[in-house]
């Protein structure tokens, strides 16, 4: 539970020995309140975070240039980068951190430099800040008639990246939108109970390098929802990936360089992950979207792979292995008959490339591929092949049917032949 700990003890409460679980308390009756709560902001924490007693920052167009842990009393409007100092904690305490410099100038709010250590963004506040959706699904603040809602400190940056990291940083309960970008690492990021929603431009998460998520939300982003060029992601709790979209197609979670994604803890229920890979997935030789599980998460994730007259699916195999998978338009088994006859269905006309596998029944061994051109005026079954097999061996075959072939490359293993991208 996120919750600010902080308390007031009165001189009447000292007079009369009041006792309770107060972790912070004024020396007299006009000091102000202290402010007291771990880094991760949660009374119940489960990683032994210990209390910290923050300093107000009460600036409103500037944050700080040296080491501390400072929290927020106001909004902050910067006309420039912060670069944020080492060994550094700052507490949002519910206030939004904008870039208001140049019109139309281009300016990354927070920026973690190389060999920077100890850097920490957190949140302690339930406040809600309401937003607009304004121009290519991005989000504006609207406090009065906002439609949208995030419950935190935000920030935002319309013109650039909200956060730019090159060192390790560690982010708790923190939201990042209205921004072209959420953010982007090139280093380790751990990010915890975060919402990276209507940024438009880029990426709502981009990662080049270690990225650790639990429990976060990354929707509405007008981007790649996560994308994951090089490095690792780990994932846990209740992480919810979806309705990003990119010129109108979904690109929640993107895979590249056959990364897969570990899990850090365990999936919640309530999960919903959409994912991409770069490795387009075969029927005969599907992609891995996660490593080795305990437990078969599959169905938390949803395919955004898509092409025409190809969809994909997502499976489990063998140790909870999350998996992509191409279904083919027609991909069937059939006996074949002393005619040797094959017949095809189109789910609509057009001209098709038939791919025809024939194995043989007792060991599957493949006997021969053909690529046959195939057209139908319409919607229907049509004869697609005569050859007379050995009526005397039984036989099965597989068919796709393809729009096209161009992109399409033989590549052989052992003595079965596949096609692949």
């Amino acid at each position: 539970m996120k919750k600010k700990l902080i308390s007031l003890f009165t001189a009447m409460c000292l007079v009369l020995g009041t006792s309770g679980t107060f972790t912070a308390f004024a020396d007299d009756a006009t000091e102000s309140p202290k402010h007291i709560h771990k880094v991760c902001a949660d009374e119940d924490c489960a990683d032994n975070h210990e209390d910290i007693e923050w300093t107000a920052w009460d600036s409103n167009t500037s944050l700080p240039d040296t080491a501390g842990n400072y929290y927020l009393t106001k909004d902050i409007e910067l006309t420039a980068e912060w670069e944020i100092p080492d060994n550094t904690a700052l507490c949002m305490n519910g206030h939004v951190i904008s870039f208001q410099g140049v019109p139309n100038a281009s300016c990354t709010v927070l920026y973690a430099a190389q060999n920077k250590t100890n850097i920490y963004l957190t949140d302690c506040s339930d406040t809600l800040h309401k937003f607009s959706v304004g121009d290519k699904g991005l989000w504006v603040r609207d406090e009065e008639h906002g439609t949208k809602t995030l419950t935190g400190g935000v920030i935002i940056s319309p013109k650039d990246y909200a956060v730019l990291s090159e060192s390790p940083l560690n982010i708790y309960n923190v939201n990042i939108s209205g921004s072209a970008g959420g953010i982007i690492s090139s280093d380790t990021l751990n990010m915890y109970s975060c919402t990276v929603a209507g940024n438009s431009g880029w990426d709502g998460v981009c990662s080049f390098g270690k990225l650790n998520m639990r429990d976060c939300t990354i929707t509405e982003n007008n981007g790649d929802g996560v994308y994951i060029s090089r490095g690792s992601i780990s994932i846990g709790g209740k992480m919810i990936i979806s309705d990003n979209t990119r010129s109108g197609t979904q690109y929640n979670l993107r895979l590249d360089r056959r990364i897969t994604i570990q899990l850090n803890s365990p999936l919640l229920e309530g999960s919903s992950i959409g994912v991409s890979v770069q490795k387009r997935p075969l029927t005969d030789c599907p992609t891995a979207v996660t490593s080795e599980n305990d437990t078969d998460y599959s169905g938390y994730f949803v395919s955004d792979n898509n092409d025409k007259h190809v969809t994909y699916s997502v499976q489990s195999g063998e140790s909870n292995v999350v998996f992509l998978a191409a279904n083919t338009p027609t991909d069937f088994r059939i006996m074949s008959d002393s005619n040797g006859t094959i017949l095809a269905s189109a789910p609509k006309s057009g001209t098709y490339t038939a791919i025809l596998s024939v194995y043989s029944d007792s060991d599957h061994a493949l006997q021969s591929t053909m690529i046959i051109p195939v057209t139908f005026d319409e919607p229907s079954v049509k004869k697609i092949c005569d050859d007379k097999f050995n009526s005397e061996t039984s036989y099965y075959v597989k068919l796709m049917l393809w729009d096209n072939l161009e992109s399409m490359k033989p590549c052989c293993e052992g003595s079965i032949i596949r096609y692949k991208f």
